[in-house]
Formats: C-alpha cells, sequence, structure tokens
C-alpha cells in the first residue's frame, strides 16, 4: 500500500492522496509516535489534531514493511472524506538507518479488500 501527492488546484502545493481512491479530499486527525532508543522499550504518544490532547495510547500503527523496526517510528492517521473507507495511518520506520513508509488500515472498519493501490 503506497500514497501519493498531487499539485493542489492550479498552484505549487501538494495534497496528500487517500490510498484507495486517489482523491484529495483526505483529512489528518491525529499524530502517533512511538520513541525508542534503539531496541529499547518504546514511550507511545498520540496528539489529536483537533483538540491538542497528548495521550499515551497502547499500540502505535507499524507498517508491514519492518514491522516495529529498530528505532522510533512516526504514524499520520488520516481518512479520506469521499469514499468512506475506514482510517489509514502514512507510517515513517526508522530501521538500520533507512526510513521506510507504508500505509496501513488502523481500525476494523478500514477494508482494504477493494482498494486501488497507488504507486
Amino acid at each position: 500500500m503506497r500514497f501519493n501527492v498531487v499539485n493542489w488546484a492550479h498552484s505549487e502545493s501538494l495534497a496528500l492522496q487517500c490510498p484507495n481512491c486517489e482523491d484529495a479530499i483526505t483529512h489528518i486527525t491525529s499524530v502517533m509516535v512511538a520513541a525508542r532508543i534503539e531496541d529499547e522499550a518504546f514511550a507511545n504518544r498520540e496528539v489529536d489534531m483537533e483538540t491538542g490532547e497528548i495521550t499515551e495510547p497502547r499500540v502505535v500503527p507499524a507498517g508491514d514493511t519492518v514491522g516495529e523496526g529498530r528505532r522510533s517510528r512516526v504514524a499520520l492517521i488520516g481518512y479520506c472524506e469521499l469514499c468512506d473507507i475506514g482510517s489509514f495511518a502514512i507510517v515513517f520506520t526508522q530501521h538500520k538507518g533507512t526510513t521506510f513508509i507504508d500505509v496501513v488500515a488502523v481500525d476494523e472498519n478500514t477494508s482494504w479488500a477493494n482498494f486501488n493501490l497507488v504507486h
């Protein structure tokens, strides 16, 4: 699963495309961080983008490429306003000197079965 960006409305700005329908009407609702020193325990935090509330979630989404990785990861949680597929996460995972990017489902309401993968 991948994500893509497009030029937005005849400008030089870029917009995030939905990993399902490829439309650019997406919303990021929270930022999750799994912070740690290499191979140590994670310190998980989540910032709600509407309220600014900071919580300590039990789990931060991990990508399929390297799972939790050996270092930290950041997940941008979002949804598409148009196709109503459920929530997705764009996950940046630091692993052995490389930052991997994955898109994964984050709740049981997200159905990837009918996704048109963006490459």
